[in-house]
């Protein structure tokens, strides 16, 4: 039986995170334990970035309703941070280097071109957005 994975973008304003996109992640067993540890079963397996976290506590009602419609069908729920998030793009970068935009197809855009620069002020991000984080799940 196969593992997917379920996420969803989330930013923060004011102080609230908020759903901004679903994400399409085909099935990638070594991106998986990169992420969470989840399927990592390799002679030589992957540092994962973090295990399994949980759902946050502050994860918004969008995102909420979609994990609840999984029930007991969904399992290692996580998150990684915006900063995590750079960890992964170029752990990607490094591992398929001749997939130059992969990580884009992996994870979609955050208000524009860039890597989740929350904060820089030349990223296109508007500035009340505080912080972005990645909410993932997976199912067999």
């Amino acid at each position: 039986m196969g593992c997917d994975i379920h996420g969803h973008v989330e930013f923060k304003k004011d102080g609230v995170w908020h759903n901004w996109s679903t994400v399409d992640i085909d099935r990638n067993y070594y991106l998986f334990a990169k992420m969470a540890g989840v399927r990592n079963c390799y002679d030589d397996p992957i540092e994962p970035i973090a295990e399994p976290r949980g759902v946050p506590m502050d994860v918004s009602e969008t995102v909420a309703m979609h994990i609840n419609r999984w029930d007991c069908d969904g399992h290692s729920h996580s998150w990684l941070s915006k900063e995590e998030m750079k960890v992964v793009y170029d752990w990607v970068n490094e591992k398929w280097p001749d997939s130059r935009n992969q990580y884009w197809r992996l994870f979609g855009y955050l208000f524009g071109d860039y890597v989740w620069d929350v904060g820089d002020p030349d990223c296109g991000i508007p500035a009340e957005v505080t912080d972005a984080r990645i909410v993932f799940w997976f199912d067999n």
